[in-house]
């Protein structure tokens, strides 16, 4: 015999179960509606459902530049171009340099 179905009402919606979108941090009191008030800091990522106290965790991978709400840790976006490189934790396009040369004299 078929197991009947049955409807429940929906009374609250909650957005990916209150995790911050990727770019973003949130805190435990955030609501839905605040899940973008608080971008990812310069120089750091922000996966889906970081919490504020570990916003500064992830610093930018070296070769990579993260502006605010930044949300993954290589972003083809915003590598640094060919030939140069960041330390960790860089937040700009001009934190790039060009990577050291070893040149060999024979």
């Amino acid at each position: 015999m078929a197991v009947p179905h049955t409807l429940v009402e929906l009374t609250e919606f909650r957005a990916c179960d209150g995790l911050c979108p990727a770019g973003y941090w949130c805190n435990e009191q955030s609501t839905p509606t605040d899940q973008y008030a608080s971008t990812c800091d310069k120089g750091h990522y922000c996966l889906q459902g970081t919490k504020g106290y570990l916003r500064k965790r992830n610093r930018c991978t070296v070769g990579y530049y993260c502006p605010d709400a930044t949300a993954q840790p290589t972003p083809i976006e915003t590598q640094c171009p060919y030939g140069t490189v960041t330390p960790t934790g860089m937040s700009r396009l001009d934190d790039c340099r060009v990577d050291q040369v070893h040149v060999c004299d024979k």
